[in-house]
Formats: C-alpha cells, sequence, structure tokens
C-alpha cells in the first residue's frame, strides 16, 4: 500500500498539470475570444491621439544632410503603412518611398541584452497600459523612384525579443512560460505579416522591439526596415477612429526666381488607424519675374528724351528763322571792329584831288595838269604847302612854298 507521502507527491503532480493546463486552456480561448469574428476585443492599436508615438534606438540614414531620408514619420512605421516624400540636393528633385522603421542589427543574440534593450530596438508607446496579447510584424523597404538615387531595398527581421514597460526607463523582457526571454520568429518575406502571440498577455504602456537577425532576398544584412502594430485586448469593443493627416496652412508663394515659385506647410499630424494620408509638403508652378521699375521706366524715359529732343530741334529752327537778320547785323559789327586795328588813310585837305600823270608829268601823281612829274598842293589860306617832284613852284599869296628841284629825290627850299 503506498505511503501517504507518495501520494502527497502525486496529487502535487496533478495539481501542477490542472493549474497548467487550465492556463493554456485559458490563453487559447481568450485569443479566440479576441480574434474572433463576431467579437473582436483584441485589436490592432494605434496612437491616434499623438503625432510621434513610435521611436527608435540606433538607426540607419540614407543621407545624413536630407532630413527626409532619416524616415522617420510614424505613418511609414505600422503594418500594411508606407510613405512617399519628396526632397531635393543641390536643386535636383528626388521622391523616396518607403515603409518601416531603419533599424541597425549589431547584436545577434542576448548574450549582451543589457545593450540590446538600451540600443537595438524600436519603441511603442500606448499612452496608457494596455492588455497586450501580441505584437504584428512586417518587413519594410526603400525606394528612391525619380533619379534612382537610392536602388530599391526589401529586408525583412526573422528572430526578434520584445521588453516592456510603464515608465519608459525600466523594461523587463517578455518572457516565456518557462520564465527565459522569450524568442519570437519574425517574417520570411518583407509582405506577409505575421502575429507573434505572448505566452501570456502583458499589461504595460511602452514596448520595445528588438530585431536580432535581419535579411534580404540575398542573405543577411544589418540594415532592416520594420513594421509593426501591437494588438491589444479591451473588454469593450475595438475602436477605429481612422485619424487623418492635418497640415498646416500653406505659406506665401516665394519670389519669382528661374520663372518658377514655390510654397510650402508642414505637418501637425500624421494619419494612423488607416486615416487619410499627408499630402505633398511643398508644391511649385512657373511664373513670370517682375520687371524692375528702371526697367519698366525706359519705355517713357526715351519716349521723354525723344520728344524733348525733338522740341529743342523745333525751337531751334525758329530761333535761327526769327534771328537771322540780327545775326548778320552782329557778324558786320563784329567784321568793323577788326579793321579799328589798321590805320586810316590820310584824309585830303580841301581842293585835293589825285591825278594820274599829268599832260607834262606822265608818270608824276599831281593836283595841277601840267606839272611835270610833280606833286603839289594848291595854296590853302594865307600860306601854302606844296611839294614837288622834279621842280615847280606854287607861290601862295603871303605864303610859302616848297620846291622839289631836281630830280626825283632832290629837294631845294626856295625862299620868297
Amino acid at each position: 500500500m503506498p505511503s501517504s507521502g507518495w501520494i502527497d507527491k502525486k496529487e502535487r503532480k496533478l495539481s501542477m498539470v490542472a493549474v497548467r493546463t487550465s492556463l493554456w486552456i485559458s490563453l487559447i480561448v481568450l485569443f479566440q475570444f479576441c480574434t474572433s469574428s463576431q467579437v473582436r476585443h483584441c485589436c490592432t492599436y494605434c496612437r491616434a491621439e499623438q503625432s510621434l508615438w513610435m521611436s527608435s534606438g540606433t538607426k540607419f540614414h540614407l543621407s545624413g544632410d536630407v532630413e527626409e531620408t532619416a524616415m522617420q514619420s510614424p505613418a511609414a512605421m505600422m503594418v500594411h503603412d508606407r510613405e512617399e516624400v519628396g526632397f531635393s540636393i543641390e536643386g535636383r528633385q528626388y521622391r523616396l518611398s518607403y515603409a518601416g522603421a531603419p533599424l541597425i542589427v549589431k547584436y545577434e543574440n542576448l548574450n549582451d541584452a543589457a545593450t540590446v534593450q538600451r540600443e537595438q530596438y524600436m519603441q511603442v508607446d500606448l499612452a496608457e497600459p494596455k492588455l497586450v496579447g501580441g505584437i504584428l510584424t512586417q518587413g519594410g523597404f526603400y525606394e528612391e523612384k525619380l533619379q534612382n538615387l537610392f536602388p530599391k531595398s526589401i529586408t525583412w527581421v526573422t528572430e526578434f525579443a520584445l521588453s516592456a514597460s510603464n515608465d519608459s526607463y525600466t523594461f523587463h523582457w517578455v518572457k516565456s512560460d518557462r520564465g527565459s526571454i522569450k524568442l519570437f520568429d519574425g517574417n520570411t518575406d518583407a509582405d506577409t505579416a505575421v502575429l507573434a502571440s505572448f505566452d501570456l498577455p502583458v499589461t504595460a504602456r511602452y514596448f520595445r522591439y528588438h530585431p536580432l537577425r535581419a535579411q534580404d532576398k540575398e542573405g543577411a544584412v544589418s540594415n532592416v526596415n520594420v513594421r509593426i502594430s501591437v494588438t491589444a485586448c479591451m473588454e469593450s469593443g475595438c475602436a477605429y477612429p481612422q485619424i487623418s493627416c492635418l497640415m498646416s496652412q500653406w505659406s506665401q508663394w516665394t519670389a519669382c526666381e528661374a520663372n518658377t515659385h514655390s510654397r510650402e506647410r508642414g505637418v501637425i499630424r500624421v494619419q494612423s488607424c488607416g486615416g487619410e494620408r499627408c499630402g505633398t509638403k511643398t508644391e511649385s508652378r512657373s511664373c513670370t519675374p517682375p520687371v524692375p521699375l528702371w526697367q519698366a521706366a525706359m519705355p517713357y524715359i526715351g519716349a521723354g528724351l525723344g520728344a524733348l529732343l525733338i522740341i529743342m530741334i523745333i525751337a531751334f529752327i525758329i530761333y535761327k528763322k526769327t534771328h537771322k537778320d540780327r545775326v548778320e547785323v552782329i557778324v558786320v559789327k563784329e567784321n568793323d571792329d577788326d579793321d579799328d586795328d589798321v590805320p586810316p588813310p590820310p584824309m585830303a585837305r580841301p581842293g585835293m584831288g589825285p591825278g594820274m600823270g599829268g599832260p607834262r608829268g606822265p608818270g608824276g601823281f599831281g593836283m595841277r595838269p601840267g606839272a611835270p612829274g610833280g606833286f603839289g598842293a594848291r595854296p590853302m589860306g594865307p600860306a601854302g604847302m606844296g611839294g614837288g617832284m622834279g621842280g615847280g613852284r606854287f607861290p601862295g599869296p603871303g605864303g610859302g612854298g616848297v620846291r622839289f628841284a631836281g630830280q626825283a629825290g632832290g629837294v631845294a627850299p626856295v625862299q620868297h
């Protein structure tokens, strides 16, 4: 007959089996209830009231100088979501399409679990503690469409771990029913979404997804794009608010340069829960540059100068025509003024007159005919004066005279 101790041990063992079995049954019932097509109380949860509800640790950048290539929009980090953004580098336009947060897989195991938990993660903030039954995961991609600046890359995670926290500082690993850190199987491609169920539901506000192994179609990779959605179980029914993107007003158009101007707007809230996606942040259109003031005034200035020139020409013609006589008088007067510098000719006395060659004095210049070759003057008044060439006497009453005796050049005074 078995001892009472053996019976007690057997009963404890049966009791443990019963507890474990009931736990598994509860989990199965919970997930069946959550995933039932009729009553859905385990929902893909999204932080609709917050624009930045996802963050990550160490991540890769496609270009350190361009913000859009950091691929940090939460709108692209949930399962089945993607984002497309335009940007420019040195005036050249590009368009990046991507899905998933860009993570770097540096540690492929949990030998240094604390470092993995601190650096290698993607974090979800649920705003308040939620009962979470699992994580839905999906791979991602990126591609620059216009200039092929970044060739298409398609990647996914094949193994990962999870941790949870209520204060965002102290995180605890999600464990298996055996008490060890649970390692979850990931995806086999970038398109299919896979639900990773917890052995026991976890109540927490913050969850961190820690990728450990990743690959693309060629093999293992260290840079991977990841999309995740939290499956939260709630007492009430699921609500899908479908929060749409909210954008700011357009800015004023920029100045027209190179026949183009543009304007911008910002994102106030990104879309979530399947809401309407954000539109373009910038737009441009052709324009005609404004004409500078001086250039616009040139036709009028030219017309004014032309009219002024015509008026001046007409005025000059009128002036020339009306002052022609006056101009001639002025010219004559100016010529008279020039003659003042020449000594005037000697004035002839009354009774004097030139004569070229008297009858008895050919070649001479005299006043009396018959004066042979001589020059003489008639008596003038009480005294007379005369001169002659080659002799001759011109007495004047009560006067004297001058006689030029002999040949030309001889001068002899004669007294009376």
